[in-house]
């Protein structure tokens, strides 16, 4: 390959590096601004401390229905 092509295919490379890039800074403002919107976050440590709470309460509620099943299950059996 010459060195004129090299180049050539250098600079496509630069160039696409670039778009995408800008692509990827175009979907973080984005989300960003998402975050600000809908839960009034500013920054991602916000967002994770919300995802925090969020697994907790979400951990409770199947602990809840993991009991609520067993004991159906032992009524259920209890009946037979």
């Amino acid at each position: 390959m010459s060195d004129e092509k090299k180049l050539l295919q250098l600079k496509a490379d630069i160039e696409a590096a670039e778009s995408k890039l800008n692509r990827l800074q175009g979907k973080e403002e984005f989300l960003v601004s998402q975050l600000k919107e809908n839960y009034k976050c500013n920054t991602t440590q916000e967002a994770e401390e919300i995802v925090k709470k969020w697994e907790k309460k979400k951990d409770k509620i199947e602990e809840e229905l993991t009991d609520g099943i067993e004991e159906l299950e032992k009524l259920m059996d209890d009946d037979n």
